[in-house]
């Protein structure tokens, strides 16, 4: 499997349904590397690329729904405002939360190059 050609595409993407459709593949990606028992490695560097992909969704919320942008709850339709709402175009509160929170992690602290947690055997892996 070569994530190359999927990293161009995350590169390119623009809109949130190209990163939500990457996401998708990459979650396909890594279920078919887990049933096909691929190395470790490789299942690796499919959660590297998901945690890419969750960033960039993170940053594309903030450059297009920022806290504090218009007042009142973003899931709720207020009844003299037309303007998009995060629960309009299909991401729920938990998914931006998320996105945003690792897209603000990895900015923040750029020497971390992914999350990593080690088991109690001294095995490393992704979460």
């Amino acid at each position: 499997m070569k994530l190359e050609s999927f990293r161009y595409e995350l590169a390119v993407a623009e809109t949130l349904e190209q990163i939500k459709l990457l996401d998708t593949k990459a979650a396909a990606i890594a279920e078919i590397a887990r049933k096909e028992k691929l190395g470790k490695e490789k299942q690796d560097e499919i959660g590297l690329f998901r945690l890419e992909i969750e960033q960039k969704k993170g940053a594309w919320l903030d450059e297009n729904f920022p806290h504090g942008g218009e007042r009142g709850n973003q899931y709720e339709k207020v009844a003299t405002s037309n303007s998009t709402r995060l629960a309009n175009i299909g991401v729920t509160y938990d998914e931006s939360s998320n996105a945003r929170y690792v897209s603000r992690k990895i900015e923040s602290e750029p020497e971390i190059q992914h999350l990593k947690h080690k088991s109690e055997r001294g095995y490393e892996y992704l979460t």
